[in-house]
């Protein structure tokens, strides 16, 4: 028989992995969009924790002995914190998509017809909700998302239960430096797009100055419009499988694997 001791320790050390995974599964792609029910999403966070629980045994068991009430709502929120930090350097991978799509879209001249991202539920070009619905699907197509299954479990050899003290300047560093990637990652997506409307914004400047009669705003939107899209067109497959190779890189630095 196990003692009633041996029971709540298990319930505690599982509901300590629950908080972590939990947190951080609130910012993966799709299971943080606003169409995902949240039925759903507590069951795949329940149904990972107690797979991760499982698997990693007695590494992850901790003892409720002899702690107080503040050191219980201490360890939980440290637990939290490293599952916000990991949800949110993810979230910031997956940002870029958003920032290059709303960067295409204001070049391309359609800034002015937001749509409603069904993802965020928030409004966005209709450039970047194309992107951000490729990117996703591209991803689950090549079973990239397991890594970051793998990645929670292996956030614990990274960032042990009860050593947040003594990683989160690392892991704030770690933080920062993805974000600040977030907008370099945007620019070099949107690069095909941005290079056209320059050369058609220079076009159309030399235009102006050669013919000063021609309304040369009306006449150059529709071409850079057609001319920015074909150009999205051809180098889609090769922004895709680049940022499929920054994400592989980036979760290996998150997760050291």
């Amino acid at each position: 028989m196990f003692s009633s001791d041996f029971v709540l320790c298990h319930v505690f050390s599982a509901f300590l992995v629950f908080c972590r995974i939990g947190t951080a599964m609130m910012f993966f792609p799709l299971l943080s969009a606003q169409y995902v029910p949240a039925r759903i999403k507590l069951f795949v966070a329940c149904a990972v924790s107690f797979i991760t629980y499982s698997s990693l045994g007695e590494m992850l068991l901790t003892s409720y002995a002899g702690l107080t009430a503040i050191n219980v709502v201490l360890i939980l929120v440290e637990e939290f914190v490293i599952g916000l930090c990991i949800g949110a350097i993810i979230e910031c991978i997956f940002s870029a998509v958003h920032i290059a799509g709303f960067i295409m879209g204001y070049q391309m001249g359609l800034s002015a017809g937001m749509l409603l991202d069904p993802g965020h539920n928030t409004q966005n070009a209709q450039i970047g909700i194309l992107l951000s619905l490729i990117m996703n699907i591209v991803l689950i197509s090549m079973d990239l998302h397991l890594p970051l299954f793998r990645g929670l479990a292996e956030s614990y050899n990274t960032f042990p239960s009860g050593t947040l003290y003594q990683h989160y300047g690392d892991l704030g560093q770690l933080v920062l430096n993805i974000s600040s990637q977030a907008w370099d990652t945007a620019l070099k997506i949107a690069a095909p797009v941005l290079i056209v409307s320059v050369v058609m914004s220079l076009g159309g400047g030399i235009l102006a100055r050669l013919m000063p009669q021609m309304q040369v705003f009306f006449l150059m939107l529709p071409v850079q419009i057609v001319l920015s899209v074909l150009t999205l067109i051809f180098a889609l497959a090769g922004i895709t499988m680049w940022f499929m190779a920054y994400y592989q890189d980036s979760i290996g630095k998150l997760f050291h694997f």
